[in-house]
Order: structure tokens, then C-alpha cells, then sequence
């Protein structure tokens, strides 16, 4: 799996997953399981691509092994033109943007550090276990507390987790929503909290109004961020939700089960966006999966030189991407069927369109293959083979 391929998946399940929050979750009182909501919609978007299971993609295959053919190079001469390559731009811009994310969040560390030494005056925060509350403030004690909330719930360690995801995705302005709305759930427990250690709703709403503590640190969980004192006091005031409409979470179960066969589906066929671009390497193999007894693989007729030398006569190099000078190594999933034929051929990993249509059309038109077998009958076997294209310089 590619680079782009990763990202589109990543962002394409964070935008879903914010979406469902937004429309249904919101609004909601249960401050601690929309805390968890959003912070296992984010662990969960950033692994959905990696969690791949091969009965999605292999179901229809009564019995298979996996073979490695050697990759076959495909080579050119031609006279490359001086055409931007568009997918090696963006993978810079997107390197440029991942190391200017991470310089910023390296100042705002160095920043908060410096600040945790020396605190401004009238000032109230906490990261981690370190917590700054000016003494002299008013309603000390319940100040206090409200910052206490945030160290023992750990708050900070989602804070920090979403800083990360944002610097693999800087680019997605869903990630920045994600960062406002973690935050503010923070900060509508530790409301709850202070608020009962008060006594009073309304006397820490006016507590929560009367403070202008001035900018505090990024990164840190502050008694007062001025954006945001409006939606905490008409969260505070809220009618607490009814536990019947807990019920909402369990559309997460459909929702995480149709995001899952998406995710399966694209990285069993094709790697959308994905450069692949390998040199001189041999294609990843699991090497003969003898599953059953009395078990071989299906045969090329004349052997497997003979396929080699079929796939390097019939296989053509892509006018288009000859004179960019674009190379590569597509990877072909493809299975032999009981009857010889070649069936589900598929991209595992991706050069350009043209190219991998290339590498399709030549496994989709290979002669009929002698059928594999175990115990004794015609089984299914898949098979993974690299073609290389590269041009002959």
C-alpha cells in the first residue's frame, strides 16, 4: 500500500467518523463516551488501513496458495519529456507540509515548557501532572479543582494524540475540528466537576464569565479560552440527555463494519493513488501455503520460463508514461482457476492508470494455465507477480 492510498483511507474514514459525530453525538451530554467516541474514531481511522482481512477479499476462493513468481522487467528506450510529474510534486508538498507541521508543534512544545517554569501572572492551566494556578486568582479553590479534573483524567494525553494525527494529516482541515472538539469536551467535564465542588450551576457560570485570564499556552487544558466560555456555560445549564439516546452509539458497530469492507475491498484490488514506485525489488511473497496434503501449483504450459517470456513479449509500454519517464513495479494479484483459467486479476500495488492497465490486460489475457491440485482435484490458487517497468537508459 502506497503513501496516497494510506492518506485518502485515513482521511476519507476521519471525515465520516466527524460527520456522525457532528449530526448525531454533539449535542449530547455524555461528555466521557463522546471523549472516547472521537478519540477511538481517530486510533481507528489511522488503522483501518493497515486491518485487512484476506476472507473479505478471498471468499470466493474454495481453496488457494500463494506463490511467488519472479518480477519481470519491462524495459524501453525512448526519450523521456520534461512533463511535471504531478504525483512526485505532491508526495513533496505533502513532506514539506509533514516537516513545517512538525517544526510547529516542536515551538509550541519548547514554548509550553518554557511557560510551565515560569508562569504569567493571573494565569491557570495544566499539562500532565504539571498544573499552573495563580494563588492570588479568586475562587482559587475551585479553580483548582477545575485543573485537578483535567491532570487525573488525563486529558492532556488526548490533546497530544490528536497534535500527532494532525501532523500526518496537516493538510485536512477535519483533523483541526477534531483538536476544538476533544477540547471542549475536556472542558465541559471539568465544568461538571467544578461546578458540583461550587455548589452552584449558575454562581460557576458567573465565575466562568468574570475570569479574563489572557492567552494561556497551546497545548494545555485552561480554566478560560474567551471562544469558548458561551458553549460551556449552555453546556453546563443543559438538561442532562436521556439515557435512552445512548442508543446512538450503536450505530458506530455499522459504521465501523461498512468502513472496514471499504477499506478491504480497495487494499485487496487496487491502491488508489498509489506510486508503488520500487526498483529492483522482488515482489513480496508468502511463499507456498501447503494447506492441505498432496498439494501443487498450477502450471504454465511449458513451464514457468515460458510465462516469463510470454508476459515480457506481450507486455507494452505505456506510450504516455515512456516519454515522462515514469517507472515502477505494478504487483498483480491473480488466481488460477479449476479449469486453468486466469480469474480475479487485480492491482495490489499501483504505478499510473496506464500502466497498471497494461500489467492487467496482459494476466487477463494469459493462455489457460495446467490447474493446480490437492488431495488429488483442481483447486484455486492465487498468485502475486511484480512487472517492472523501467526505462532503458
Amino acid at each position: 500500500m502506497g503513501l496516497f492510498s494510506f492518506l485518502l483511507q485515513v482521511n476519507v474514514a476521519l471525515l465520516v467518523f466527524y460527520s456522525f459525530y457532528r449530526l448525531f453525538l454533539q449535542k449530547e451530554t455524555f461528555f466521557m463516551w463522546n471523549r472516547v467516541y472521537l478519540m477511538t474514531a481517530v486510533c481507528f481511522s489511522f488503522a483501518l488501513p493497515i486491518l485487512r482481512f484476506e476472507w473479505l477479499n478471498r471468499s470466493a476462493v474454495s481453496q488457494e496458495m500463494e506463490l511467488k513468481i519472479a518480477d519481470i522487467l519491462v524495459t524501453e528506450t525512448g526519450t523521456p519529456n520534461t512533463n511535471v510529474d504531478w504525483m512526485q510534486l505532491a508526495t513533496t508538498l505533502y513532506f514539506v507540509g509533514l516537516a513545517l507541521a512538525t517544526l510547529l508543534l516542536t515551538y509550541k512544545l519548547w514554548t509550553l515548557r518554557a511557560k510551565l517554569r515560569s508562569p504569567l501572572k493571573g494565569t491557570a492551566f495544566s499539562f500532565f501532572r504539571f498544573k499552573r494556578v495563580d494563588p492570588n486568582l479568586s475562587d482559587f479553590e475551585t479553580i483548582n479543582r477545575h485543573e485537578e479534573v483535567h491532570i487525573q483524567q488525563f486529558h492532556s494525553v488526548d490533546i497530544l494524540l490528536m497534535e500527532l494525527a494532525g501532523l500526518i494529516v496537516w493538510f485536512n482541515p477535519v483533523i483541526y475540528l477534531y483538536k476544538s472538539s476533544i477540547k471542549s469536551i475536556h472542558e465541559y467535564l471539568a465544568d461538571e466537576a467544578a461546578a458540583e465542588f461550587e455548589g452552584s450551576k449558575r454562581n460557576y457560570a458567573l465565575l466562568l464569565l468574570s475570569k479574563a485570564l489572557g492567552v494561556n499556552p497551546e497545548l494545555t487544558n485552561s480554566f478560560v479560552r474567551q471562544s469558548e466560555v458561551k458553549k460551556r456555560i449552555l453546556m453546563l445549564q443543559k438538561e442532562r440527555s436521556d439515557q435512552r439516546s445512548l442508543w446512538k452509539y450503536l450505530w458506530l458497530i455499522p459504521l465501523l463494519s461498512t468502513l472496514l469492507l471499504l477499506s478491504s475491498a480497495v487494499n485487496g484490488s487496487k491502491a488508489i493513488g498509489d506510486t508503488g514506485a520500487t526498483h529492483g525489488l522482488v515482489a513480496q511473497a508468502n511463499g507456498l501455503n501447503r494447506n492441505v496434503n498432496d498439494t501443487y501449483g498450477a502450471t504454465f504450459p511449458g513451464g514457468l520460463n515460458n510465462f516469463i517470456t510470454y508476459l515480457k513479449e506481450a507486455t507494452k509500454y505505456p506510450e504516455k508514461d515512456l516519454k515522462k519517464g515514469l517507472e515502477g513495479k505494478v504487483v498483480v494479484t491473480f488466481v488460477i482457476d479449476k479449469d486453468g483459467s486466469v480469474t480475479d486479476a487485480a492491482v495490489k500495488e499501483s504505478v499510473s492508470p496506464d500502466i497498471d492497465k497494461e500489467a492487467l490486460r496482459v494476466i487477463r489475457n494469459s493462455p489457460k494455465w495446467i490447474p493446480g491440485k490437492g488431495n488429488g482435484a483442481p483447486v484455486r490458487i492465487r498468485y502475486d507477480i511484480g512487472v517492472d517497468f523501467k526505462h532503458k537508459k
